[in-house]
């Protein structure tokens, strides 16, 4: 078990280099950020607005939640930077059912999957390797009386990997033996957050993965990496919202600071719901080559039916073009 995780910690060892990132990628294992709606802000989403994606950005949000959703996301990744190993370039990677007070999420992590063969003399080798990492969470939060514009909130993550591994060989006269891996890991994690509003304005702290476990105990890096983040943001009905933010990883290879800017611009059509335009900006102070992001997304809501896209944009430091990603997430407004 440990020799076939090392030799996974090796692939993604040797790509970052190739990137003239750090031995260790700065967002492996973190998974792509959830939601159609964040990711178009640029993740400085926790004091703009009220969606079931905010039991990931920030569980304290959930307090101030005035109706029941459910939301499912899916996400398409592209470039070299925007698909890191194990992310999976195409996939469901969020579900959530969110109210006032609490929500119950499932995320992936990761998906990957590899077959090679390889000439080994006068024979093959066949390789087929899987790994896939899931979270589960339970998120809570609660206001107290004499302070009801300030919420505290509290989500318990568990997570659930498992690596699968298969070798065999042609020697001519046939195939020898397969040689079969499977192991499974388990690891947890918890969230705290936040939130204190003030009029039109809103205030957020956030750690995510204050504690936290790896999946497998032979690999010390193997599990969610500390991020805090806060921020600032203001909204009023019928004009733009806008919020300012910032975020570091609490971990070798990380950025030093990411700051985060977006708005987003409500607008209702009489008769035929609503529609929503976004955008964000992210810059990165001692952080990858790349320097900054930019994204962009739409929204539309028509009764209970939400439908949210976005577009988050990377510069490839090997082309030195532009590699999006896409996600985009299906709400319904349960009451």
């Amino acid at each position: 078990m440990k020799e076939n995780i090392h030799r996974v910690l090796l692939t993604l060892c040797t790509a970052a280099a190739v990137l003239g990132a750090s031995p260790i990628p700065w967002r492996a294992y973190q998974g792509p950020d959830v939601g159609g709606r964040a990711p178009a802000l640029s993740g400085s989403v926790a004091a703009m607005g009220d969606d079931a994606s905010l039991a990931f950005w920030n569980p304290a949000a959930l307090a101030f939640m005035p109706w029941q959703m459910a939301t499912a996301g899916y996400v398409h990744q592209a470039g070299v930077l925007a698909d890191p190993l194990f992310s999976g370039p195409k996939r469901l990677n969020y579900m959530a059912v969110a109210g006032p007070n609490g929500a119950f999420a499932w995320r992936s992590l990761a998906r990957y999957r590899q077959e090679t063969a390889q000439a080994a003399g006068p024979d093959t080798a066949f390789q087929y390797l899987k790994y896939s990492v899931d979270e589960i969470s339970l998120a809570f939060a609660v206001c107290d009386p004499a302070y009801p514009d300030v919420a505290l909130g509290l989500s318990a993550k568990l997570l659930w990997s498992r690596l699968t591994q298969q070798d065999q060989a042609w020697t001519g006269p046939g195939y020898t033996r397969a040689v079969l891996l499977d192991e499974n890991g388990v690891g947890y994690g918890l969230d705290a957050g936040l939130l204190w509003k003030a009029g039109r304005v809103r205030l957020f702290a956030n750690v995510q993965n204050a504690l936290a476990k790896v999946y497998f105990d032979e690999v010390a890096d193997d599990r969610p990496k500390a991020r805090a983040s806060g921020g600032i943001g203001w909204s009023d009905e019928g004009l733009p919202s806008f919020s300012v933010g910032a975020e570091k990883y609490l971990f070798r290879g990380s950025p030093w600071l990411r700051w985060m800017a977006a708005g987003e611009y409500k607008r209702t059509i009489e008769n035929y719901g609503g529609l929503s335009l976004r955008a964000g900006y992210a810059a990165y102070h001692k952080g990858p080559s790349d320097g900054a992001s930019w994204s962009w997304g739409v929204g539309y809501v028509y009764r209970r039916l939400l439908v949210d896209a976005a577009a988050v944009n990377l510069r490839d430091t090997v082309s030195g073009r532009w590699r999006p990603t896409y996600t985009a997430s299906l709400g319904i407004h349960l009451n």
